[in-house]
């Protein structure tokens, strides 16, 4: 929801979702990657997508398909952690 009010141009409710999403005890990286990726904040992005490796977090597997990530294929940090988890030259262009 985060990434599609991003998406669209609204700034501040997907803002609020990344805030609500940090209080959570187990902080879920892949979705706060997502939200901040819909902002255009890429680095926040990319910084979120090295805990959900650090964090090993399952849900990295489809990061490579993820059309949403597209726009960062060629990023090195992205490449960095599509290597980590063994996706490398699998990159977000299909």
């Amino acid at each position: 929801m985060g990434h599609a009010l991003a998406i669209s141009g609204e700034t501040d409710e997907p803002r609020r979702i990344a805030q609500k999403l940090l209080s959570h005890a187990e902080q879920p990286a892949v979705d706060l990657a997502i939200v901040y990726f819909g902002l255009g904040e890429d680095e926040e992005s990319l910084r979120w997508l090295e805990i959900a490796v650090q964090q090993r977090n399952i849900r990295l597997l489809t990061l490579a398909a993820d059309q949403r990530f597209r726009r960062l294929a060629a990023h090195p940090k992205f490449q960095g952690v599509l290597a980590r988890m063994g996706l490398r030259g699998a990159a977000a262009s299909a």
